[in-house]
């Protein structure tokens, strides 16, 4: 009874008959707790199970023992099977379960460090955008001179450019 009732405990525990599904890191500990002692439980009523039945098998083989008690300790021993079963399947889900929402967890830290780095990114970007703006416009105004023109049409050109370098040291990096 105590077995059965740590393996119901740790189903509602584990969200597993309809609870509420798990989702703190507190829950998620007394599901692995709850884990941990069924399956030292499991292990113990697999040992008792052994002792008892152990010494019983050459006796259950026995031509002479009635049908119904070779069937009865047949049946007991099929009901211990299926027992630790269904207590390391609960054991199994519930760890799922718990893993679930760790990985959740992950996720959710995940998806804030992107958000974190898509701010920072922002910040870093923005006056590298201004530097380009004016770089490209003074390569713009430096165009013009690349062509052979007369030095006296070549002087307001260079003061334009000088201009926009100016303009574009004192732009915020």
């Amino acid at each position: 009874d105590a077995f059965e009732l740590k393996s119901q405990e740790l189903k509602h525990s584990a969200g597993l008959e309809g609870g509420t599904e798990l989702t703190t890191q507190a829950e998620v500990d007394v599901v692995q707790q709850l884990s941990i002692e069924l399956t030292a439980e499991v292990e113990t009523f697999q040992k008792s199970c052994t002792e008892l039945l152990a010494p019983k098998a050459t006796e259950m083989k026995l031509p002479a023992l009635p049908v119904e008690i070779k069937k009865s300790w047949s049946e007991y021993a099929q009901k211990m099977t299926r027992v630790k079963m269904d207590a390391m399947m609960t054991v199994n889900k519930s760890r799922a379960a718990a893993g679930k929402v760790a990985e959740n967890a992950k996720k959710a830290v995940l998806a804030e460090a992107k958000e974190r780095f898509r701010e920072k990114l922002k910040d870093i970007m923005a006056p590298v955008e201004a530097v380009e703006a004016a770089i490209s416009k003074v390569e713009a105004l430096m165009e013009p001179l690349r062509k052979n023109r007369a030095s006296d049409a070549r002087l307001p050109l260079c003061n334009e450019v000088e201009e926009a370098i100016t303009a574009g040291r004192a732009t915020p990096a």
